[in-house]
C-alpha cells in the first residue's frame, strides 16, 4: 500500500513513523513534511488540493491521511473520494465544525450540547458593548483557523477589548479573525475525548488531559478519579444520532438535519 500523509508538523511525523511500521505499507510520502520526515517528503503544499490530487494520481497512492485541519476544511477528503481514493478524514461539510468556531457553537446550541455562554461579533463597537456587560475573565477567540494561537484569555475588561481590537481591527490573525467569539471563562480541569469513526459508529480512545506550560502542549492520561466520566461520555457519543434539535439557529438546524441523512456529511477519521 502506498500512503500519503498530508501536513508538516510533529503530528505528521508521528503518523508517518507509525504507518511505516505496518506490513501493509509499501511506501510512505509526506506532503510537504518536515526535517523529521525528510526521506519521505514531497514538495506539495498541504493547502494545494489540486496539486495533492495530481500527486496521488501520478504516484498511484492507495490511501491518504491528512494531519492538520486546513486541508480538511479545504475539501481534501471530498477531492480524494471523487477520484476513488480512501481518505482518513471528515468531509468539507463536517470539517466546518473545526474551521469555524462560531459555526461549531451554533451547532452545539442547536443540538443541545452544553457549551459556554457566548456572543459572536464582526463589529468592534458591538464587541466592546458585550464585553462591558460581562465580568472578566473572558475568552476571546478568532473564528477561523489560526494555527492554535487564536484564543486569548483576558483577565480584565481592558484586556478583552485589546484582544478584540487585535483581531477585528489590527487583523492579528488575518481573515481568521474577521469574526470573533467572546465566551464566558470556565474554570476547572480539561480533558480531550478522541475517537475513531467510520462515518457511523464512534470508537473511543482513552481520554487524555492537556497540560500547557509556557510554549508547548503535553499529554498525559486522565487522573483515576475522572474514570467515572468515561462510560458517560461513551454513552453520549453512541447516541449522537438522537439529537433533539432546537428551533434556534436555522442554519445549524439545516446542517444537523443534513448531517443525519447526506453522505456529504460523513464524519470519518479521528
Amino acid at each position: 500500500m502506498r500512503i500519503l500523509v498530508i501536513g508538516s508538523g510533529g503530528r505528521e511525523h508521528a503518523l508517518a513513523w507509525k504507518l511505516n511500521q505496518s506490513p501493509l505499507a509499501e511506501e510512505i510520502f509526506v506532503a510537504p513534511g518536515n526535517g523529521g520526515t525528510q526521506e519521505h517528503n514531497v514538495p506539495v503544499s498541504d493547502k494545494d488540493i489540486d496539486g495533492l490530487v495530481k500527486f496521488v494520481q501520478e504516484k498511484k497512492i492507495d490511501f491518504v491521511v491528512p494531519g492538520p485541519e486546513l486541508p480538511l476544511t479545504l475539501g481534501i477528503t471530498d477531492a480524494m473520494e471523487a477520484i476513488g481514493i480512501p481518505c482518513f478524514g471528515p468531509s468539507k461539510a463536517c470539517a466546518k465544525l473545526e474551521g469555524s468556531k462560531a459555526f461549531s457553537k451554533e451547532v452545539m446550541v442547536a443540538a443541545g450540547i452544553p457549551t459556554a455562554a457566548y456572543g459572536t461579533f464582526q463589529d468592534m463597537e458591538k464587541a466592546f458593548a458585550f464585553i462591558d456587560k460581562h465580568e472578566a475573565p473572558l475568552v476571546i477567540k478568532a473564528d477561523g483557523l489560526a494555527a492554535g494561537k487564536g484564543v486569548i484569555i483576558a483577565q480584565s475588561v481592558q484586556e478583552a477589548k485589546d484582544a478584540a481590537k487585535s483581531m477585528l481591527g489590527d487583523k492579528k490573525f488575518g481573515d481568521a479573525g474577521n469574526t470573533i467569539i467572546i465566551e464566558e471563562f470556565l474554570a476547572g480541569e480539561e480533558l480531550s475525548l478522541l475517537c475513531f469513526c467510520d462515518g457511523e459508529t464512534p470508537s473511543l480512545c482513552p481520554p487524555p488531559k492537556t497540560i500547557k506550560p509556557s510554549v508547548k502542549a503535553m499529554w498525559e492520561r486522565i487522573p483515576a478519579e475522572w474514570a467515572h466520566t468515561v462510560p458517560l461520555l461513551s454513552h453520549r457519543m453512541k447516541n449522537l444520532r438522537n439529537w433533539q434539535i432546537s428551533r434556534s439557529a436555522p442554519c445549524s438546524r439545516k446542517w444537523l438535519n443534513a448531517a443525519r441523512h447526506s453522505k456529504a456529511f460523513c464524519m470519518q477519521g479521528l
